[in-house]
């Protein structure tokens, strides 16, 4: 049987609080733990937080003083808080279904050099906000016209990675995935660095080294709103952080295709909005990839240049 820690890493969500924490606290598999972060939040959730404060499965709740600025940063506070070997970062705005940690125990159990466990997420459209599908296997599968995500299934990292994960961050939602503690140590340093997609870097630098349990059921709901943190993303910041996870990809001896992970990138998140933004833009942020990996950055403009040239179009994923 597993032990698990729950973080609750929260940010002007007190809207959707009190439903996310329940949600928590009522899993027929019971948390070890259960701490509650809050980055200096300007709406009402300090008041919503403060209502839970003596249930006794709270087992910490902390403020911050200001703002971090990275969602990361809180996950790696609320990690190396956890005391136990599992850790669930169950997003403020999320809902959990009952049976989700249930699911995983048994899972883990099954597949004992499982170090990911995750399972589908239902997508809920909050407000004005368009929904495209009703879940993420019915997005992944149409992606890679593939039916993976249909059943479940036990997979070793690095054959997710280079199946999937390499190209688009198929984890798509932290609340539906716990993490094996030991495996997320070692790159809590780097993951606070990352502001947008340190959630895909942490699942491949994780992956790299663990197998990856997947269930079928959609045990996660994942809210689509205006507040979501990703709606506000800088696109140049968004652009560097996408070329870093390409260089940590293309430094791996284990990932295959690597002109094709490199074509994929540039068309998909690295140029896109190149020209149309002018020289000055370009140059600019090609400079910022080349202070990253010079090299890899020549290869990365050669495709872009390609690419217009031929007239690709970039495939919208989500």
């Amino acid at each position: 049987m597993i032990k698990v820690s729950v973080i609750i890493p929260n940010y002007n969500h007190a809207n959707f609080l009190r439903e996310r924490i329940n949600s928590v606290l009522a899993q027929t598999y019971s948390p070890a733990e259960v701490i509650i972060l809050d980055d200096h939040s300007s709406d009402k959730s300090r008041e919503v937080i403060e209502q839970y404060r003596s249930n006794p499965q709270i087992s910490q709740i902390i403020f911050n003083e200001e703002n971090s600025g990275s969602p990361f940063k809180q996950w790696k506070k609320g990690v190396l808080q956890a005391k136990e070997d599992w850790v669930w970062i169950a997003e403020s705005d999320d809902i959990a279904d009952k049976l989700f940690l249930e699911t995983a125990n048994k899972a883990i159990q099954q597949n004992s050099g499982t170090g990911i466990f995750y399972c589908d997420s239902e997508c809920r459209s909050e407000g004005n906000t368009p929904q495209r599908y009703k879940f993420f296997a019915e997005l992944k599968n149409k992606f890679f016209k593939t039916t993976k995500w249909s059943a479940d299934y036990n997979l070793k990292g690095e054959d997710e990675i280079n199946e999937n994960l390499k190209f688009v961050c198929t984890i798509n939602n932290t609340s539906a995935a716990i993490f094996r503690k030991e495996l997320l140590l070692n790159i809590l340093n780097k993951l606070e660095t990352y502001i947008y997609h340190g959630d895909w870097y942490c699942q491949l630098a994780v992956a790299f080294h663990t197998n990856i349990s997947y269930s079928a059921k959609a045990l996660n709901t994942f809210r689509m709103h205006e507040n979501s943190f990703l709606r506000h993303t800088n696109a140049s910041q968004s652009k560097l952080e996408c070329f870093r996870i390409l260089d940590y990809l293309y430094k791996q001896d284990s990932v295959s295709s690597k002109k094709k992970v490199i074509d994929f990138f540039t068309l998909q998140y690295l140029g896109f909005g190149f020209m149309k933004n002018g020289y000055r833009y370009g140059k600019n942020l090609f400079a910022s990839y080349a202070a990253i990996n010079k090299p890899l950055s020549r290869k990365v403009f050669r495709s872009l240049i390609w690419q217009k040239l031929t007239g690709k179009k970039h495939r919208v994923i989500f």
